[in-house]
């Protein structure tokens, strides 16, 4: 994949496109830029995203260092914001 492109998982992209008059549109519109600055930032290597139904991309993958992490990029959604501190 290329920095530019993403695999979105189906269910992910069908949840999120239905989603408050436009915003999940736009969000998976601007989410393989948002994916690729994650990915440059903490130098990570990302593995094929997880495929259940969600609001969030996630995708497993590995640091320079070897170091296991799980990228997670949720669209922003009144519950959602109120779980982050």
């Amino acid at each position: 994949m290329g920095a530019a492109e993403i695999d979105i998982p189906g269910p992910v992209r069908d949840h999120v496109a239905c989603f408050r008059d436009g915003l999940g549109l736009a969000w998976l519109r601007d989410l393989p830029a948002i994916v690729a600055e994650c990915r440059q930032r903490w130098s990570v290597a990302l593995q094929a995203p997880c495929t259940y139904p969600s609001l969030s991309y996630v995708a497993p993958g590995v640091r320079s260092d070897g170091s296991p992490v799980v990228l997670k990029v949720g669209f922003l959604y009144d519950e959602l914001a109120a779980e982050m501190p």
